[in-house]
């Protein structure tokens, strides 16, 4: 049991040492707002906004105790655990730091959109300062569990490092179960720019002639047995339309496959672009899911990584999903929320805590040749890097790939070994 001392109570407050003390450390703790009853207290003590004796002392920025959404004046210290929220002459409000950077804050605020209406890297805290490959929360927290341990003689909960593999199957296969009309304009456009060879390889998918390029699902297969792998599949399961090209539900061989891979592993939603917008569609497409899998859904991954707080967790919530893996830039690796460490949603215009459990990825596999522009070699440099950076905090890895990359069809040529190089490098034994 920790004890906690506070000048004044919030639900941000409350959020806030639930993540760090239950969550993180592994105990149980209590709030007070009378000083000299907490002073009289034993045991491991945190006072939060005014000091007290025999306890860790942490100074009040004051976001914890507001009301309302403000834009917030940030500094970034040059120092190398990169603290901000400081105090004048006190130190650092490590809580309301951590607060920040989980309820996304940010997002919250006026930003510049992407063309889609996504919240920029570029604009948030820790891709302005070059952060985004460093798990702040858990550090910030770490150090401040580390000086508990110290102080008052106790231990905590040991964390250990976990890796999470998930794929999003937008488009299942590249030529098979596009009916007529698709595969028609399909062999059109290859006759207009010439390119015969695509016309040949999609008559020979069609036709069972030769497999579909993107029907790599035996592959992953092999590398999810051949390193004791429990990944999560989460299908695209709506409606045809210009951001959702996916193969329909109607033809028997995704139903098939999908209904096949539900017996061996977990499924989970990846709601359509059109569902963004549309909570019928959204409630549909979970129900087909259900319906060819037998069994309930409550995962979900936004299709293009659509996070538009607190619109579309509300729906989530709403469909009874418990947890979801959207939170991550679609444009740059690492940690948008500061965390590779699950935490609840915390709904920041209600002011309140809710059931929806966020599941942080850090690496995609489409953010290197589609945004980033590198090769494959500096693309398995960097997500070494990143795992590195889970591992440093204990934390849980995540990484996002599709059936499509490992295709080595078209712009996915020679990328097929990548995401072999990533599970090897995050699979091994480490001191």
């Amino acid at each position: 049991m920790i004890h906690v001392f506070s000048i004044s109570l919030s639900p941000r407050l409350e959020y806030i040492l639930a993540f760090l003390i239950k969550d993180f450390f592994g105990s149980d703790f209590e709030l007070y707002t009378d000083l000299s009853e907490f002073e009289m207290l034993e045991g491991p003590k945190i006072s939060y906004g005014k000091r007290a004796e025999r306890s860790i002392y942490i100074p009040s920025q004051g976001l914890l105790f507001e009301n309302g959404i403000h834009p917030q004046t940030i500094e970034i210290d040059g120092g190398p655990k990169k603290e901000f929220f400081k105090v004048d002459g006190e130190g650092f409000d490590v809580l309301s730091a951590c607060f920040y950077l989980l309820s996304r804050y940010e997002e919250y605020l006026p930003s510049k959109r992407d063309k889609y209406g996504r919240f920029s890297s570029e604009d948030s805290i820790l891709g302005k300062h070059d952060l985004l490959d460093r798990p702040l929360v858990d550090e910030y927290a770490i150090d401040l569990k580390t000086e508990i341990e110290s102080k008052f003689g106790c231990q905590l909960k040991e964390r250990n490092y976990t890796f999470l593999p998930t794929y999003d199957i937008d488009i299942a296969f590249a030529y098979k179960g596009r009916g007529i009309w698709r595969t028609a304009g399909g062999i059109g456009r290859s006759l207009i720019h010439g390119d015969f060879k695509s016309i040949s390889k999609r008559v020979a998918a069609i036709t069972d002639v030769e497999s579909d390029p993107f029907d790599t699902f035996a592959l992953l297969d092999e590398i999810n047995k051949e390193n004791d792998l429990k990944p999560i599949y989460f299908f695209h399961v709506g409606e045809y339309a210009f951001l959702d090209k996916n193969v329909s539900v109607k033809y028997e061989p995704y139903r098939s496959l999908i209904e096949n891979l539900s017996k061996k592993y977990e499924i989970a939603l990846h709601p359509s672009y059109q569902s963004n917008a549309d909570i019928g569609k959204l409630v549909s497409e979970k129900e087909k899911l259900e319906t060819i899998t037998g069994k309930q859904v409550f995962k979900s991954r936004q299709h293009f990584l659509m996070l538009e707080l607190p619109k579309t967790y509300r729906l989530l919530l709403k469909l009874g999903i418990r947890s979801d893996y959207s939170m991550a830039f679609p444009d740059r690796p690492g940690f948008r929320a500061g965390t590779c460490t699950p935490f609840k949603f915390y709904d920041l215009e209600l002011e309140e805590e809710t059931k929806l459990t966020i599941y942080p990825f850090q690496l995609m596999d489409t953010t290197f040749p589609s945004y980033m522009k590198v090769d494959f070699n500096r693309a398995v440099e960097i997500s070494k890097r990143i795992i590195d950076s889970v591992r440093s905090v204990e934390g849980t890895f995540v990484s996002l790939w599709h059936n499509n990359s490992l295709s080595n069809h078209e712009e996915w040529k020679g990328w097929q070994s990548f995401y072999e190089e990533v599970v090897k490098y995050a699979k091994q034994e480490y001191d």
